[in-house]
C-alpha cells in the first residue's frame, strides 16, 4: 500500500495536479484511509473510529497505537507512524470534511498544539475554530504520506 500512495503522489507531482496550495479534492483509498495531496497527510477514513471522546493522554495514546487492522485500517501501517494532527491541520480540515464517515461536526478534535495556560488546544469542526482548557475531545489520527 505504500509504494501505491507514493507512486500516486509522485504522479500528482509531475502532472502538476499539487501546484500551489489547494487541490480540488481528497483521494479515497479503500484501505480505511483518506489522503490529502495538499498537507502531505494522510487521515484516517473514519473520524470516530474510538467511539467518544477522550482525555488528551488517552488521544495521545491512542493515535499512537493505532496500525494496520484496526479502524478499518488495511494500509500496512505500524504502530508509532500515526499521531495527532497540529491545530493548524485540524483546522484546515475542517473547510473540506467530504468523502469521511463519523466526523463529529458539533464535537472538537484534539491537537498537538499546545497553549501556555492549560494544556493541547481542541479544534472545532463545525465553526474551524481551535479552543484550549477542555477536558476531552474527539481523536482522529494522521500520518505522512510514504
Amino acid at each position: 500500500m505504500r509504494f501505491r500512495t507514493a507512486t500516486l503522489f509522485a504522479a500528482l507531482l509531475a502532472v502538476g495536479i499539487l501546484q500551489g496550495t489547494a487541490v480540488a479534492s481528497n483521494i479515497l483509498f479503500d484501505d480505511g484511509t483518506i489522503t490529502d495531496p495538499a498537507t502531505h497527510l494522510v487521515w484516517l477514513k473514519d473520524a470516530n473510529c474510538f467511539g467518544g471522546e477522550a482525555t488528551f493522554n488517552t488521544a495521545w495514546t491512542k493515535a499512537k497505537s493505532l496500525a494496520n487492522g484496526s479502524c478499518g485500517l488495511k494500509d500496512g501501517s505500524v504502530a508509532g507512524a500515526w499521531r495527532l494532527p497540529t491545530s493548524n491541520e485540524l483546522q484546515a480540515r475542517a473547510a473540506s470534511l467530504t468523502k469521511f464517515k463519523n466526523v463529529q461536526t458539533n464535537g472538537n478534535y484534539w491537537s498537538t498544539t499546545y497553549d501556555d495556560k492549560c494544556d493541547a488546544l481542541v479544534v472545532s469542526m463545525k465553526n474551524g475554530q481551535a479552543y484550549n482548557c477542555r477536558n476531552e475531545g474527539y481523536i482522529w489520527p494522521v500520518r505522512a504520506i510514504k
